[in-house]
């Protein structure tokens, strides 16, 4: 499963060991959102800043539209379609989708 992880507070009267896990978090600003795995890790750094964030599970559709709104790239670059064709396998992000679909359905099966 997959996590969207948004900051709600800001900076003041927050400890050390807070501010440490939302920076690893990538969580520097309020209203920033990051997308993570679920794991015992990610688990409990989100118990840890728990009174800061607010998190959840995501689907494929948010996260497509949560890319092509909001998306970025690592040279700062709007992630589209063209972006997608020429760094994936895939030809567009809702391809993504599709797969994510397909692959959810199956893993339903078994």
């Amino acid at each position: 499963m997959t996590w969207a992880i948004v900051r709600i507070r800001g900076h003041v009267r927050r400890s050390a060991a807070v501010e440490d896990t939302l920076r690893m978090l990538r969580l520097t600003r309020t209203n920033h959102c990051v997308i993570v795995s679920q794991n015992d890790a990610t688990r409990g750094m989100v118990l840890k800043v728990k009174d800061f964030v607010t998190w959840g599970d995501i689907s494929a559709e948010t996260v497509a539209k949560l890319l092509l709104k909001r998306g970025r790239s690592d040279s700062n670059g709007r992630i589209n379609d063209a972006y997608v064709k020429s760094n994936s396998k895939f030809k567009s992000i809702w391809v993504i989708i599709l797969y994510a679909r397909h692959v959810a359905q199956f893993s339903e099966i078994m």
